[in-house]
């Protein structure tokens, strides 16, 4: 994360570690996460929320240009700092490179997705971000996950896990979904939640996606020389 350089990223300032613990110097998000704004947001225009989606992936196309997957992509992950709106906790985070090579599941429960259920294959890391981001997309529109056991952010563990894992594993479009009537809103998840991963629209273009309209936001940043030579 230190190496990863970006305005929508949540900057990493230092670390230091102690006899008992190892700590992260990070930039300060003095209005915390989106789950904790998403209920003021209820009566806010579908341009404010347009805004934030626009600004996550922002930081998503830029994570694919480095070759890093998040994997952990949520409104808790997701913080505001001001009038902007930034990316944190990449503990989950892997760089990739192009096919199937990853076998840990991982993240939260639901924003899995599909391939990485079936535990009789490798899936590419590269594709994760994009289903997430379809399923935050939702969750932000609609105000609940599409996979919660009971249409709202309930408990994940045990029983509750079971039941959103079956729900991703049943799943085959967005015709199971009750999405709002906005044409480009349900465009765009349907190009995102796709099961086939390879199929999915990835962050850069749906940075160009019509949901997002013709914006001229601050630009990406270029990869820092660490994370250059990381790739390599």
């Amino acid at each position: 994360m230190h190496s990863l350089n970006h305005p929508h990223i949540l900057s990493m300032l230092g670390f230091y570690e102690d006899a008992s613990s190892f700590h992260l110097v990070l930039e300060y998000a003095p209005q915390g996460d989106l789950l904790e704004c998403l209920q003021p947001l209820e009566d806010d225009s579908v341009e404010n929320l347009r805004s934030i989606l626009w600004q996550v992936c922002q930081a998503l196309s830029y994570l694919e240009q480095v070759q890093v997957a998040h994997r952990d992509i949520k409104p808790e992950n997701v913080v505001m700092c001001g009038k902007a709106v930034k990316l944190c906790d990449f503990g989950w985070a892997t760089w990739w490179k192009p096919g199937p090579h990853q076998s840990t599941l991982c993240g939260t429960a639901e924003y899995v997705p599909p391939e990485v259920l079936w535990s009789t294959m490798l899936y590419a890391a590269e594709y994760v971000d994009r289903w997430q981001f379809g399923v935050l997309a939702v969750e932000v529109f609609e105000k609940a996950s599409p996979f919660s056991p009971d249409n709202g952010r309930g408990n994940e563990q045990g029983a509750h896990e079971s039941i959103i894992f079956s729900k991703i594993r049943l799943f085959r479009s967005t015709k199971d979904l009750q999405l709002q009537p906005d044409a480009e809103y349900r465009d765009l998840v349907e190009r995102l939640l796709q099961v086939e991963p390879t199929d999915r629209l990835s962050a850069t273009s749906a940075l160009n996606h019509s949901f997002f309209g013709q914006r001229q936001d601050i630009p990406q940043a270029l990869p820092s020389p660490t994370v250059a030579q990381r790739r390599q």
